[in-house]
């Protein structure tokens, strides 16, 4: 068995069904410490640091988010886990979908929190490289603008204390590990037939007002996937933003045959 290279936390009630969440980009397992202590009444909770990410080390160049999803599955392995539900926001969405098309046997059920099985467009790449540019000179920045632009515009003013956390993770998140997780966004693929075609149950929870990902696309996507769906208000970090009702639809979701 190999042992994991990530670091991890696993709480709840250890008899029962396993939730495995996996952050966004320039976050960290920390930022699940709210829904974990909620939902860890009924569920075992699964948090990892991703590669490169929080105590995790980054361990290559370019962390693909297959290699993010072995890494997965060593946690798994580790602690004898052979069913479990992935709730991936963002970035961790992309490992999610990577998990499922390599350990297809291993999801129960998969949740898309603000994030899509569709790659990077063209815009999104140049994006990823302009990165790379200004990640050595100009991190704060960066990190700052980057993460307040996640926010709803409402919420930027609202939020500051959670905003101020979150900045927090960014800012002390390894360059090597920014650089890296850059680079393997920038390879991910389409994904879209792999979700359509997943047998495990599925669901999608959007932000109406998020600026990364069009909620009317993720609706369309989850009609034609036969997945369910929770549009909420608030941008690309509804787990923060709409916290109660994010909860609440992971609830219903757990619930379901």
């Amino acid at each position: 068995m190999k042992t994991p290279i990530s670091y991890y936390t696993l709480q709840g009630n250890l008899s029962n069904k396993t939730l495995v969440f996996l952050h966004g980009f320039l976050e960290d397992s920390t930022v699940w410490n709210t829904l974990s202590k909620s939902l860890s009444d009924t569920y075992k909770i699964l948090c990892i640091d991703l590669l490169g990410h929080g105590k995790t080390p980054t361990i290559a160049p370019i962390h693909t988010m297959e290699m993010m999803a072995d890494e997965v599955k060593a946690v798994l392995d580790y602690e004898n886990i052979t069913q479990c539900t992935l709730v991936g926001h963002s970035m961790g969405g992309y490992v999610a979908l990577a998990f499922a098309e390599r350990f297809p046997k291993n999801v129960e059920g998969l949740v898309l929190l603000n994030s899509t099985p569709l790659p990077d467009s063209d815009e999104k790449k140049a994006n990823r490289d302009r990165v790379l540019k200004v990640i050595e000179k100009e991190k704060e920045l960066f990190v700052r603008t980057a993460i307040t632009n996640l926010f709803s515009e409402e919420n930027r003013t609202t939020m500051t204390a959670a905003l101020q956390q979150l900045i927090n993770i960014g800012v002390t998140t390894p360059n090597e590990g920014i650089v890296a997780a850059s680079l393997g966004m920038k390879q991910h693929p389409d994904r879209t037939e792999l979700f359509e075609q997943l047998t495990a149950k599925k669901h999608i929870i959007m932000g109406e007002k998020d600026a990364l990902i069009p909620s009317d696309s993720l609706i369309a996507l989850a009609q034609k996937a036969g997945a369910s769906y929770t549009l909420l208000s608030g941008g690309h970090l509804v787990y923060i933003e709409n916290e109660a009702e994010t909860i609440e639809a992971l609830r219903n979701f757990m619930a379901q045959p």
